[in-house]
């Protein structure tokens, strides 16, 4: 997986269109449709890169970019800037705010990719990292940070946790743990070392009481839990219009179970009139009910799962 990339873009389908790009290219990829959104993915994720529009909804552009340079992790972050505003003087101020391109939109998702690998050829090397839900590690500097707050390890401890945040979803035994902590060390090392170390990194990340991150495998060993399953990668991917059309499909059902049910009724000789039309009714009630919570939970998904998942 290369480096991690924020799309800051208020319209989906250009957003979608961005990361069916960036995902073929194997970078990973998060997304936010406003400034105060970005904001809080960029603490929690720590991007080496950020595409950002500059018309944004509650926070804009220009406010958003500023914001990142005053932060300390400035230098690792590269901004590409991504807008309609195609003015000599609005390519001028967008540099001068700190972003490290211009592309001007309509664009071309080839040129886009161009200007990405551009740009992180010249700044990648800052960027030298591993983030996984505010838990970041840099490898090179020898530091640690949850929520940008930095934590102070041991040689061992920094070790251990780079290895299984290089490593997520991998199961590792305690010998194995011990080859990769004391690879040319004489005696013998108890596997409650490993056990040890491991409770004092729960610690100092957070994850004592109820691990989510450093799990334990009964009977295995342990590992870093990072999900991104292909069902998850599936949910995240629903757009208004799949919903739209598997409520349009409920609905249809619905119908057709409806005119179904009027013609077994219409068969039916032993109802007289009155009854078959309460009857009617009463299904027209339930099958319109049925119909409009199917529209609200759709509406409810497709926000939970567009917002929650990245």
């Amino acid at each position: 997986m290369k480096e991690t990339i924020l799309i800051v873009e208020d319209e989906e389908m250009i957003r979608n269109l961005i990361r069916l790009y960036l995902e073929k290219e194997q970078y990973e990829v998060i997304e936010a449709a406003d400034g105060i959104e970005a904001q809080a993915q960029f603490l929690k994720h720590q991007p080496c890169l950020i595409i950002l529009d500059l018309m944004l909804p509650k926070l804009s552009g220009e406010e958003f970019c500023e914001w990142v340079r005053n932060q300390e992790t400035t230098q690792e972050t590269s901004i590409i800037m991504l807008s309609a505003k195609t003015q000599v003087d609005d390519k001028v101020n967008g540099l001068k705010l700190g972003a490290d391109d211009y592309l001007t939109k309509p664009f071309n998702p080839e040129e886009l990719l161009a200007h990405i690998e551009a740009v992180l050829r010249r700044t990648g090397r800052f960027c030298h990292k591993i983030t996984y839900d505010g838990l970041s590690i840099k490898v090179r500097k020898g530091e640690v940070t949850l929520n940008g707050e930095p934590i102070q390890l041991t040689k061992h401890e920094f070790n251990l946790l780079y290895f299984l945040m290089s490593n997520p979803n991998s199961v590792y035994s305690r010998e194995q743990l011990i080859e990769q902590l004391y690879p040319n060390y004489e005696h013998d090392i108890l596997d409650r070392t490993i056990d040890a170390h491991i409770k004092k990194l729960r610690l100092k990340i957070n994850d004592q009481k109820d691990p989510k991150r450093i799990q334990t495998v009964r009977g295995m060993g342990y590992k870093l839990s990072r999900i991104r399953n292909m069902f998850k990668s599936l949910l995240v991917r629903l757009t208004s219009l799949n919903i739209l059309m598997i409520t349009l499909s409920i609905l249809i059902s619905s119908f057709a179970i409806y005119q179904t049910a009027c013609i077994l009724v219409d068969s039916i000789g032993n109802l007289n009139e009155n009854r078959q039309s309460q009857f009617e009714w009463i299904l027209f009630q339930y099958l319109f009910v049925f119909s409009f919570l199917t529209i609200i939970i759709g509406s409810v998904l497709h926000f939970y799962l567009t917002k929650s998942f990245n």
